[in-house]
């Protein structure tokens, strides 16, 4: 490749046409990209307008704005010279919009200047058809580009073209930001046009005839940093299609990607199409493993294409799963949308799988609705017992090897569900759930809803309300806050109030759907009834036939809700074990019976096995008839002294037994240790696999050195010293890196080796596990980085005689470069460029000892630590955090939320300021409950275990609700907004005002913070 430094004017002049590659994504830039690139464009012109004025300011550079990968293509029409855009598409799709912005206000004051724009930036003024344009974005932007280019109306709104073009159009229109008093000046559009063409520095880089574009994008993009797992995956399929490229990605590719719709559901689709070959893989392993699985068909486009084909057909299947409205039966479109709103994306995997087999002729349209009905059973069945859902992603992988198409589908899906460790409960365990467990506190507010929904569809009314509009809410007919109407009147029925309601107040019998919950409230159950009477509810409108309301009530309507449950979602079939209620023995039970003849474990193993204890193991087995229990000694290998067999007629010697079976006892009594298995190979022996994490916790509990293909084929998790060492190609690299970690441990003590198992760097930590230091080795150098030190990279640049790096500066990546020290402004900290050994010794490596010494030192100390390390200034968190915030409203903003909520729950004492990342309030266990994490515009209050949902927080203070997975609005003048913390485990609110704190909106809110604090405190 050549490169070299330019500016915009060369590199647009003349006929030429910049072409975005298929393997490209559309145009991405929104509002902080847009921002950045036009205050770089504002400080160029305030320096033009300097320099003009005669200013005294020494004349100053130019603006770097990166580089442009260009790769030359070989034929184009009418003397354009076309090229591919690698690597900088976006800036370039940008300054172009610029341009066109800048002409069509420039042309209403000088009709010439459209022409002369059009001629000299953005057409080729003798090319025909699209050709004219001297840039070709993506498909799906072409239309809104084109209509900025020829000033015509924008026909294609869901561009960000679009968006980004009235930006750019407004902004000049607005003027500079600063002018003469306080009025504004226009532009002077002539400058303006000189920044852009002629101010902005790049360097361009253009391949030769011989480089792969595909590749060096990979390349350029390796690390997936800016770039999602789908762009990967579709610049490395069209890697593998140079021929045929163009053909599959205009009739194949694009048609697929039309249908799913988003980048997002591409993802999804990738990787559900792995999990349904078997390989459960997360989110960020999507590319990785589809490059694997790919990589071995590389030069046969014929069987690459065949591939993609494959899963254009798969996507037919996947939008229904996304969208169910696509679905054309009617009774599987209806469970589609109920498993999509009770969020399980964990069954896409198997769905898939079943519509392949209905494609095969495997599968009846009575089978699939079946099998979705049984699917959807087996969730909400575990909802309500209260069965983990950590382990249904993988459950539902493995399940699709037990529905190969030989047993009718149905039954092999029911039956798979039944099986060992699956979990499904039996009626009577659904019974018992619903009478026992607090079903309000359970799941989602959306979960809890479609149950509730799903019962009152059972009544089949002929004019039944639709659910999915109407605005209900859970009720809870005993009251979450008793009256003393409503204690008079338990107390009438022989009932302890708070008892009852501890007890049974959460539980579905106690609940119902209503549209009228503000003006229901605490009422007496009298007014209630009046109410419930008129309900168009049935689920709601049969309460008032009871005369009263207790336990007895609330028992017999959860006996009657769960026998509608048990109809509504079919359970396992007969002799099912459903859920195991206590400890779960079947693991150590297994364990046991494969133990082979001639070796030994001990109780300890096995509890570590099945996360329990030694004794309680004893006893089970003492007491159950497990085979092969003589085989499990005390920790010396010892039978234990309490051992007997469960038949009393039984008079064999244990060992005797033992040693015929071949295991070897020593003189002392003991077991031969080489026969021993611990809990990590007991692991093995059993006939299910354990989660990964589990594996890794007992090997290192029990092996050392690194874990074998546990850690999924990472090869710097087995042995990352090694692993790092090798990556680099030559032994200077290796020599420098070893010497800075020698270095780094000398420099006090206590610091040690540090933790070499992360792939792109190695990192030091304290004894509580936070990272002080990290070192990045690249091929001619190290990056060495330090947090939260006591001096500034520019003073550290100057006692080094090094070059020193503004934030945002890029570093110089020669291997000739000077040694470099740059600043980290997101996290405190700051970074030294190591190129020579020299630099760890004499007057240098004494100045670099004292930084190391002073950054240990600083995370070393006890005070004030907290989760992402001590804060600097330990002495005082308050000042400090005080101190981040650029504003002074938004230090008012802190502070008046700190008060508040230190008002609301006296009990909690004041506000924690020694985390980094938040100021927190903890219970008398060190357990947060509540923290305000500090933004520059804006204030996030996160309530921990709160009682109220989202849903109802949003109402009640009038802000706007986040939906589950979504993203808050980030920007400084965004709304008050209410989102759910960690799945439910409660809210975060977000604040951008003072006024929030204070009237009406700030008694909301404190009536909020002490509800959940108070409840929270109690728990």
């Amino acid at each position: 490749m050549k490169a070299g430094p330019t500016t915009l004017k060369p590199l647009i002049e003349g006929q030429k046409q910049y072409r975005v590659p298929i393997f490209q994504r559309p145009y991405t830039w929104d509002g902080d990209q847009l921002k950045q690139l036009w205050a770089d464009i504002l400080a160029q012109y305030e320096l033009l307008v300097e320099e003009r004025q005669g200013s005294s300011w020494p004349k100053r550079s130019r603006h770097f704005l990166g580089s442009f990968v260009l790769a030359p293509i070989l034929t184009g029409a009418h003397g354009v010279s076309p090229y591919l855009v690698i690597d900088g598409q976006q800036r370039l799709i940008t300054l172009f919009l610029a341009l066109a912005a800048l002409r069509d206000l420039e042309s209403e004051k000088d009709p010439d200047a459209r022409a002369k724009y059009d001629r000299l930036y953005l057409k080729n003024e003798y090319a025909d058809g699209m050709e004219r344009y001297k840039m070709l974005p993506a498909t799906a932007d072409r239309a809104a580009f084109f209509a900025c280019m020829d000033r015509e109306p924008a026909t294609v709104t869901t561009s960000k073209i679009t968006a980004s073009f009235t930006f750019l159009g407004q902004s000049l229109r607005a003027g500079p930001p600063l002018a003469d008093g306080d009025g504004r000046t226009e532009f002077d559009l002539k400058l303006m046009r000189q920044v852009i063409v002629d101010r902005l520095a790049v360097i361009e880089i253009t391949t030769e005839a011989e480089d792969n574009p595909y590749a060096i994008f990979a390349s350029l993009n390796g690390t997936g940093v800016g770039l999602t797992q789908a762009d990967l995956l579709r610049n490395f399929i069209f890697m593998l299609l140079p021929r045929m490229g163009e053909d599959i990605h205009a009739k194949v590719w694009q048609p697929m990607e039309h249908l799913l719709g988003s980048e997002q559901n591409l993802e999804g689709l990738a990787r559900v199409d792995l999990q349904r070959r078997g390989l459960d893989v997360t989110r960020d392993e999507v590319y990785r493993r589809h490059q694997e699985r790919l990589e071995p068909l590389a030069g046969r486009e014929d069987q690459v294409a065949e591939q993609v084909r494959e899963l254009a057909h798969q996507a037919s299947f996947y939008a229904r799963l996304v969208d169910p409205g696509r679905e054309p039966d009617p009774v599987v479109r209806s469970s589609l949308q109920r498993l999509n709103r009770w969020g399980a994306q964990t069954t896409y995997p198997l769905i898939m799988h079943l519509y392949g087999l209905q494609d095969a002729g495997q599968c009846t349209i009575e089978d699939l609705r079946l099998t979705l009905s049984y699917l959807e059973s087996f969730i909400v069945r575990r909802f309500l017992c209260q069965v983990p859902a950590n382990q249904l992603n993988r459950l539902f992988i493995e399940l699709i090897r037990d529905v190969d198409g030989a047993t009718p589908v149905r039954d092999a899906v029911r039956s798979g569900l039944s099986g060992a460790r699956r979990y499904w409960p039996t009626d009577e365990q659904v019974r018992a759930a619903v009478l026992s467990r607090p079903f309000y506190l359970m799941g989602r507010a959306d979960q809890r809803r479609l149950i509730l929904e799903r019962l009152e569809e059972t009544w089949e009314h002929k004019e039944a309300v639709p659910l999915g509009s109407a605005k209900l809410s859970v009720e809870h007919i005993l009251p979450q806050t008793l009256t003393p109407e409503w204690r008079k009147q338990l107390s009438e029925l022989g009932e302890d109030p708070d008892g009852l309601f501890a007890e049974s107040g959460h539980t579905l019998g106690n609940l119902t759907l209503t549209g009228y919950n503000p003006e229901l409230g605490n009422s007496s159950f009298e007014q209630k009834r009046a109410i419930y009477a008129e309900s168009h509810l049935e689920l709601t409108r049969a309460i008032a036939k009871s005369e009263r309301w207790g336990r007895e009530e609330i028992e017999k309507r959860g006996a009657q809700l769960a026998d509608r449950v048990v109809t509504i979602w079919p359970g396992p079939p007969p002799g099912s074990k459903g859920v195991v209620f206590g400890f779960d023995w079947s693991r150590i039970d297994a364990a046991v019976r494969a133990i082979p003849a001639g070796y030994w474990t001990s109780y300890g193993d096995l509890a570590a096995l099945g996360q329990t204890h030694a004794q309680p193991v004893g006893t089970h087995l003492a007491s159950s008839r497990v085979e092969n229990a003589h085989r499990v000694l005390d920790n010396q290998g010892r039978v234990a002294a309490g051992f007997h067999w469960l038949d009393p007629a039984d008079g064999r010697d244990v060992r005797a037994v033992l040693q015929g079976e071949g295991l070897e006892f020593r003189a002392d009594g003991s077991a031969a240790p080489e026969q021993h298995l611990d809990g990590y190979d007991l692991a093995q022996l059993i006939p299910y696999e354990l989660d990964p994490e589990e594996l890794v916790a007992l090997w290192q509990r029990f092996k050392s050195g690194p874990v074998p293909e546990a850690r999924g084929g990472k090869p710097w998790l087995e042995d990352g010293k090694s692993w790092h060492l090798q990556q680099l190609q030559s032994e200077s690299a290796r020599t420098r890196l070893l010497g800075l970690v020698s270095f780094v441990t000398s420099c006090a003590d206590g610091i040690g080796e540090p933790d070499w198992a992360q792939q792109r760097y190695l990192a030091w930590k304290d004894d509580r596990g936070h990272t002080w230091a990290r070192a990045y080795p690249k091929e001619a150098y190290v990056w060495f980085q330090l947090w939260r030190s006591s001096f500034t990279a520019a003073q550290l640049a100057e006692q080094l005689g090094y070059e020193y790096l503004a934030p945002g500066v890029a570093p110089n990546t020669r291997n000739d470069g000077p040694s470099q020290v740059r600043d980290h402004p997101d996290d405190g900290g700051l970074s030294v460029q190591l190129r020579h050994m020299g630099d760890l010794s004499g007057a240098r490596g004494e100045v670099l000892r004292a930084a190391v010494g002073n950054a240990y030192a600083a995370v070393a100390a006890p005070a004030h630590a907290g989760p992402n390390g001590p804060v600097p200034e330990p002495d005082d968190g308050r000042v400090w955090h005080l101190g981040q915030l650029k504003t002074e409203a938004a230090r008012q903003l802190l502070e008046g939320l700190v008060d508040l909520v230190e008002s609301c729950a006296a009990e909690l004492g004041g506000a924690d300021w020694g985390g980094k990342a938040y100021v927190g309030w903890k219970d008398g266990g060190g357990r947060l409950r509540a923290y305000v994490r500090p933004h520059q515009g804006w204030m996030t209050l996160v309530l921990r275990s709160s009682h109220p949902q989202p849903e109802e927080v949003a109402e009640r203070l009038g802000y706007v609700l986040v939906p589950a997975g979504s993203k808050p609005d980030a920007s400084d003048d965004g709304p008050g907004q209410v989102g759910s913390y960690r799945q439910g485990a409660g809210v975060y609110l977000q604040f951008r005002e003072h006024a929030h704190l204070t009237g009406a909106k700030g008694e909301a809110l404190r009536a909020l913070v002490r509800e959940a604090l108070s409840g929270g405190a109690q728990t």
